[in-house]
């Protein structure tokens, strides 16, 4: 509690955005000291993140996510602006932090909650959506990349994902639905195909999962 209570005054005190690492690090330090283990490698990887400027491996959607939440918000109204917490891109943060820590439960937590206010966030619902489906919660996970999928068309790795869980589901007809529209957008990746032969193959459909993995493999030839 003294951390985030903290934290809160030193992110107003340093930056008006979330790329100054300074805030993150020193509370990050003062956790370690305080011996709150349980708070203080969220701070860390944050500052880390931040040094990075966003473009390393540990989030690599920050910037989309940043962009999904400046369009959300502009969406609201005055009144819901309001009703919005302070600190919902700090949720966003530990969320993506947690998913690389791979606290499911706890990004679960982080993301759930900032969707109830920034409920046209793509990239938090893909990440959501990740949560569910590392949390083996495949009904919610279809659900939330079908959301992904309605705010961002062109989000690729949410059809990936999605076609996947459809496999696991048993659903290999929404499985090819949805590989054939992402191949429409994307006819340059090989995974599309090979998803779609994969659930012609578990039709026992195996002249189109002929069909299907030959383009895949064309596309891909290696």
């Amino acid at each position: 509690i003294f951390s985030l209570k903290l934290f809160k005054i030193l992110f107003m005190l340093f930056s008006s955005s979330l790329l100054n690492p300074m805030p993150f690090l020193f509370v990050g330090s003062l956790s370690i000291s305080f011996i709150d283990w349980i708070r203080s490698p969220n701070f860390l990887f944050a500052s880390v993140a931040a040094l990075l400027s966003f473009s390393g491996p540990f989030f690599p959607f920050f910037e989309e996510s940043k962009n999904d939440s400046d369009f959300t918000k502009s969406k609201l109204s005055d009144e819901q602006l309001k009703e919005m917490p302070d600190n919902t891109e700090l949720l966003k943060l530990s969320g993506l932090t947690n998913v690389n820590l791979q606290d499911w439960r706890s990004a679960k937590k982080n993301f759930e909650t900032v969707l109830k206010f920034l409920q046209q966030d793509a990239t938090s619902w893909f990440y959501l959506a990740s949560c569910y489906e590392h949390l083996d919660d495949l009904i919610s996970a279809k659900n939330a990349y079908l959301k992904v999928i309605e705010l961002r068309s062109e989000y690729m790795e949410a059809y990936k994902n999605l076609c996947i869980i459809f496999i696991q589901l048993e659903d290999y007809d929404s499985a090819i639905e949805y590989a054939k529209k992402a191949e429409e957008i994307d006819t340059e990746d090989c995974i599309y195909s090979f998803i779609a032969g994969t659930a012609y193959m578990k039709k026992r459909e195996f002249a189109n999962a002929s069909n299907c993995l030959l383009q895949s493999l064309n596309k891909n030839p290696k």
